[in-house]
């Protein structure tokens, strides 16, 4: 096996995804393996601000360690991006958490969970 390293992988399905990757050959065919790929997908909200959202590539199984033959592959882009990469491994660090409950950070969006804004709004707009 060589040297893992972060990728876009571009199928030819037109699928893209991100994942740990190793290239592989056995028996004269050459291989991707892919640990744990995911979707990753970009939504801007304006011009300012913007969001990833991110998705298991194969959502009905509980594998992460996958084999692509050549064959299947457009294009191998080798990722230098720390904020994918980051993504990445909080992704991975999360279990896989496909329901989106991850920690942010306040410079990543969060402002309030909804039990806090409850009690906030409530208390501005009490009626007595």
């Amino acid at each position: 096996m060589n040297e893992e390293f972060y990728a876009t992988v571009k199928l030819v399905s037109g699928e893209e995804i991100f994942s740990l990757v190793s290239p592989d050959e056995e028996n004269g065919l050459e291989y991707l393996i892919l640990f744990t790929p995911i979707k990753i997908i970009k939504h801007d909200l304006n011009k300012d601000q913007s969001f990833y959202k991110v998705e298991p590539w194969m959502k009905l199984t509980n594998e992460n360690t996958f084999l692509i033959e050549k064959s299947r592959i457009i294009t191998v882009i080798e990722s230098f991006d720390e904020e994918l990469i980051n993504i990445y491994k909080r992704y991975i660090n999360k279990g896989n958490n496909t329901r989106g409950n991850y920690d942010l950070t306040r410079s990543e969006g969060y402002i309030t969970n909804i039990k806090q804004a409850r009690m906030i709004l409530e208390k501005i707009y009490r009626i007595k």
